[in-house]
């Protein structure tokens, strides 16, 4: 039997609906099989919020391919020994990634918050993450904090190829791989980072935007987690707090996970805008 599952909430110093909603958790539970999704949006927001990159879209995208027939039978997909990721996962992130080399490659001046998300997928005792963009996501685990994900800079590699004038990517016939990411509508340089864990009793696992790390210091956020143990709630607040009090106009989004093997857990998620400004 494998362990339930918890959204601690969603935790944000902006008053901004749009942007607490590009920080958003649901589940959704497929009848007659044992996977269940929560998707975690650490940092998704563009130039138009209502537009690409919204929770909403992504929501959607990951709706509509559970309710594909090929998806059945997802949980017999899972292998992660051998990598063999979901199939859900990677074709989401795909479908996402396109709208992200799309809008990026059109007249639209990129901006920083551009083209970042985390998504987390949970099934029978696995955790199943990828990554793009500037969000990490930690793991917390018997008293040890691990960090999980890189930080990307494909932002900056578009914006730098416009002031030089230069094309987002350049021609190149006879580079297999740069032709074969085109055609799935993946930029060459952008790196999806996809990673499965086996959870155990009591993980948490910790998702957060660059409004937190770029203005405390690793060893900072790490104290601060290990206090989730305890009270994870309690912590995604103090992580807000703490970034806020370094820079005001940051905005600071943290969310996490919470794996139990105690089955009267309260399942009810729960969202929270700190308004520190």
């Amino acid at each position: 039997m494998g362990y339930i599952e918890k959204s601690i909430g969603c935790f944000s110093n902006s008053l901004d609906k749009n942007n607490l909603d590009s920080m958003i958790w649901f589940t959704n539970r497929k009848q007659d099989s044992d996977i269940e999704v929560a998707m975690g949006i650490s940092e998704c927001s563009s130039l138009n919020p209502k537009e690409a990159f919204s929770s909403k879209f992504i929501k959607n995208e990951i709706t509509r391919l559970f309710q594909q027939n090929e998806y059945k039978n997802l949980a017999a997909s899972l292998d992660i020994d051998s990598h063999n990721y979901p199939l859900i996962l990677k074709e989401a992130m795909e479908n996402i990634n396109s709208r992200i080399y799309t809008e990026l490659n059109s007249k639209i001046e990129p901006d920083e918050s551009t083209s970042s998300a985390t998504i987390a997928i949970s099934s029978e005792m696995y955790i199943h993450i990828i990554n793009i963009g500037k969000c990490k996501v930690y793991q917390i685990r018997g008293g040890k904090i691990a960090p999980l994900t890189e930080v990307h800079t494909f932002i900056e590699k578009i914006k730098s190829n416009k002031k030089n004038n230069e094309a987002p990517h350049p021609h190149a016939e006879k580079d297999y791989f740069n032709s074969l990411y085109r055609g799935l509508g993946m930029h060459p340089w952008v790196k999806l980072e996809s990673k499965s864990f086996r959870v155990e009793p009591d993980d948490i696992y910790v998702f957060c935007n660059k409004g937190l790390y770029n203005f405390l210091d690793e060893k900072k956020i790490l104290m601060t987690m290990l206090g989730m143990e305890v009270n994870p709630q309690k912590g995604c607040e103090n992580l807000v707090k703490l970034a806020v009090e370094k820079n005001n106009n940051a905005l600071t989004n943290v969310a996490c996970l919470y794996y139990s093997n105690y089955m009267g857990l309260d399942l009810k998620n729960t969202d929270a805008t700190i308004p520190f400004r």
